[in-house]
């Protein structure tokens, strides 16, 4: 008689895990496999193109306010700080439109002075007209700032160091995933990954302030325009950004967010 024996081992997942990856899991408090998976996918892919360490990278995984907090690309610095009422919960975090805000610390005219990019997700459009900053410290007059917003519907308004407050490009649905870019003085902006407009920034430095999630501040006025829409990712990086770059931001970003189910 032949007899069949079936051994089976408990799979260790951890040991696949980015040393990164698996320090934010740390640091947050990340126990669920498949945000695990999510985030290692959305760090790996990036890695893959040369964008292994950043400013800060938030994953937004994890449910709570807490775990929303930390930057994947290290964890000790430039963890968020909430103000105004903000809703957090396993499909991202969501500002009320009216005082919700993340504090990233991130200083435009010390960390992200000359090449950048900048991107965020979400999930749902704008359900109100007038200003609507995703991101960003901006400055009236000859004092111009970073920010990613819509003035309208329809209208995405981006500055990155230039002349004027804003630069409209026409985008029909503001959901989805945006990046914005500075390479030497050409700003571009794309939304899954297609350019929907660019323009030249003549200044040459950046406004000293610190970036907020969900709502950019004027300066000096700090007239505030907020955003009620539901993120589930933002990244700043100090880098030359190539189209290649721009494309593996948005596969990393887009890959994260199918393996969770948030992806619109």
């Amino acid at each position: 008689m032949i007899g069949l024996g079936v051994r089976t081992n408990k799979i260790n997942l951890s040991s696949g895990y980015d040393p990164v990856s698996q320090a934010f899991f740390t640091a947050a408090g990340i126990t669920n496999d498949t945000q695990k998976q999510a985030v290692d996918f959305e760090y790996k892919t990036l890695k893959a193109a040369g964008i292994s360490t950043g400013v800060a990278l938030y994953p937004i995984v994890g449910g709570a306010s807490t775990p929303h907090s930390y930057n994947l690309f290290n964890t000790s610095t430039k963890q968020l700080t909430y103000a105004g009422t903000i809703t957090h919960d396993g499909n991202g975090m969501q500002g009320n439109g009216v005082n919700g805000t993340a504090n990233t610390s991130i200083n435009p005219s010390t960390d992200l002075n000359g090449d950048f990019a900048m991107w965020h997700y979400s999930r749902t459009a704008i359900t109100s007209g007038g200003n609507r900053c995703d991101a960003g410290v901006i400055a009236g007059g000859a004092n111009p700032g970073v920010y990613m917003g819509f003035q309208t519907h329809t209208n995405s308004g981006i500055a990155a160091n230039c002349d004027i407050n804003t630069s409209l490009g026409l985008v029909a649905n503001t959901s989805g995933f945006f990046l914005m870019k500075r390479v030497g003085n050409t700003v571009t902006i794309k939304r899954n990954d297609v350019t929907i407009h660019t323009f030249t920034a003549p200044n040459t430095s950046y406004q000293n302030g610190l970036i907020r999630l969900m709502a950019a501040m004027v300066l000096p006025s700090s007239t505030v325009n907020y955003s009620g829409k539901q993120y589930t990712d933002f990244g700043f990086v100090k880098n030359t950004f190539t189209a290649g770059m721009d494309t593996a931001a948005y596969n990393a970003v887009l890959g994260k967010e199918t393996i969770l189910g948030r992806n619109v």
